[in-house]
Formats: C-alpha cells, structure tokens, sequence
C-alpha cells in the first residue's frame, strides 16, 4: 500500500492529466459501444447526453485537480520551509521562519512536534508560536526573542538560550537540561512541576533562577513590543 501511495506521489502533473484524459475517452468509448450492441439511442441523441456528462464531469474532474494541486503544493512548502528551519546555516534559517510566519504557519500548529535539532536559530525574533513538543536539541538560540510562545514540552536539552529574551511564554514540561541560560531574560514565562532545569531538577516556586544567569522580570508590555535585555 505505502508503495503504490508512492508511486502516485511521484507521478508528474502532465501523467496526472494524461491518466485523466485516457479515463474520459476509454469512458466514451465503452459507452459508445454498449449503445451501439444495445441500440438504447439514436447516435445523435447519445452524442448530446454523451458531451453533456463529458464537460460537466471533466470540468469537475479538472477543478478537484486543481484544487488539490494547490493543497498539496501548500503542504510540500510548508515541509520544505521547516526542513529549511532546521538548517545550521543562520540566514537561511531565520529566511524560513520569516517566510512560515508570513504564511501564518508559526502558530497554526505545524510546528508542533517539529524536529528541529541544531537549528541555528541565533537572533531570531518570533512571536505567536506554537512549537508544543517540538525537539529543539542542541537549537542555537542565542540572543533571540520570543513573545506569546507555546513551549510546552519542548526538548531545549544542551540549547543555547544565552541572552534569549521570553515573554508570554510557556515552558511547562520543557525540558532544560544542560541549556545554557546565561543572561536570559524572561517576562511572565510559565514553568510547572514537569519542567526541567539545567541542573537536572524539576522546577518549584522556591528555586531562583538567578543561580543559572536568569533574570526575571514581571512588567507587563502592550502587544507587539519587547523589553530589551537588562545590560
């Protein structure tokens, strides 16, 4: 099954439109003939009823074909844009979020669960994401900025996160082992018990994060607008 979805996926559009094309006229011939064997109508009447249902299910055909090109054309970008993501070369990387952010694929939930490990995403300024259970191991984060961001489970295991700036953001049950969290600032950012720190703990309301270079802030900011980083 996985192999004939395959070959399917890999037929060219004029393929596509020829595989159509023999249906519709192997379609009319069989048709004609069983009128012929079977005398049902006369031929002139058949060809009337005959090109009738041919242009109304053609352009029906035709139209769905469309459509799902479309579909399928959005969906081959968008997974092209998030491998792009991934990238460790920085440029490129902050190209594909900018152009996942213009599509509205940032906080629609095609990030979640994202493998993105290693993604050199150094300086990046995002905001209105979901990246729920997405694998940003080893992801270079430094001096980025984030505002209304779903991290909740989140694999940040060894990220670097130095001078990274958070606001509204969720880390519950992130995980944080190893990150590197140096002068990080964060602006209401939600932790619960199933967070992990750097040091391996799971978080309480009695930890400060200042022990790992973290500083905290609770000023609140009109949307849209970022406080910079405490020098």
């Amino acid at each position: 099954m996985e192999h004939f979805k395959g070959k399917l996926g890999s037929l060219s559009d004029r393929a596509v439109l020829l595989i159509l094309l023999g249906i519709a006229i192997s379609g009319s011939i069989a048709s004609g003939i069983l009128n012929l064997i079977f005398n049902i109508e006369t031929f002139s009447a058949w060809s009337v009823n005959w090109l009738q249902n041919l242009s109304t299910e053609m352009f029906g055909a035709f139209l769905a074909f469309w459509l799902l090109q479309i579909i399928l054309g959005k969906r081959r970008e968008k997974e092209r844009l998030i491998r792009q993501m991934r990238s460790r070369d920085n440029g490129l990387a902050l190209q594909a979020v900018g152009e996942l952010g213009a599509n509205g694929w940032l906080g629609d939930g095609s990030l979640k669960n994202a493998e993105l490990w290693n993604a050199n995403l150094k300086g990046v300024n995002i905001w209105d994401v979901n990246l729920k259970g997405a694998d940003l191991h080893g992801a270079n984060l430094q001096d980025a900025r984030m505002e209304r961001g779903n991290l909740t489970d989140v694999n940040l295991w060894k990220a670097n996160l130095q001078g990274m700036l958070l606001f509204d953001v969720t880390l519950e049950g992130a995980d944080l082992f190893a990150a590197n969290l140096e002068n990080a600032t964060l602006c209401n950012v939600e932790f619960d018990e199933n967070t992990r720190l750097p040091d391996g703990r799971k978080w309480t309301p009695d930890i400060d994060l200042a022990e790992f270079g973290v500083q905290q802030t609770d000023e609140r900011l009109p949307t849209g607008e970022l406080p910079h980083p405490v020098p």
